[in-house]
């Protein structure tokens, strides 16, 4: 009876030590690109939750697809960018997608159009927690982008664009976001 109870507690180690081999869970959807919509505060993101349709969702949906969090959850396999809600329609419920905001999208690319046009002197006074006081001008060309940017630039060409935001500063990314910019 004893060698029993040990033969099925060793059993049972093998399953559990050969099914958990210590790797953390993979995301799924492309962290990169969640990353940036979220970051840059220009979109909004829909994703069906306990089977219903939400919107304005993007700390509900960064948590869900990072494995590191404690709200990852392994149901969402992709996350899409599109120009508009009608576009967002009829994606599986497996998906999460975005889009850029009306109007708050528009006054990103006003800011991020401030933040190329800062020159010298500009550059050197902002500085935040400890990070370089000055960084480098920055031209779209450096990033394949053209002037203006578009809305649609932000969902066609959003590697480059996220190149671009990540060229800022932190302080100048915070200007962005919160319309700190212009006059």
């Amino acid at each position: 009876m004893k060698e029993n109870i040990i033969l099925t507690i060793l059993i049972a180690m093998t399953l559990i030590l050969t099914s958990c081999d210590g790797r953390e869970p993979e995301a799924l959807v492309n962290l990169d690109k969640i990353d940036y919509a979220f970051d840059i505060r220009a979109f909004e993101f829909q994703m069906v939750i306990d089977g219903e349709l939400k919107t304005e969702v993007p700390n509900t949906a960064l948590r869900s697809a990072h494995p590191t969090s404690p709200n990852f959850n392994p149901f969402y396999t992709d996350f899409i960018l599109v120009h508009g809600q009608e576009e967002a329609q009829g994606f599986p419920d497996t998906t999460i997608v975005a889009w850029p905001r009306e109007g708050r999208a528009q006054d990103i690319i006003g800011g991020i159009h401030w933040a190329v046009a800062r020159d010298d002197t500009d550059l050197i006074i902002y500085g935040l927690f400890g990070e370089p006081r000055e960084r480098s001008p920055i031209s779209l060309e450096d990033f394949g982008l053209t002037y203006p940017l578009t809305v649609a630039d932000l969902v066609d060409n959003w590697e480059k664009v996220n190149a671009l935001w990540n060229a800022f500063t932190r302080n100048e990314r915070s200007h962005i976001r919160y319309g700190f910019w212009g006059d």
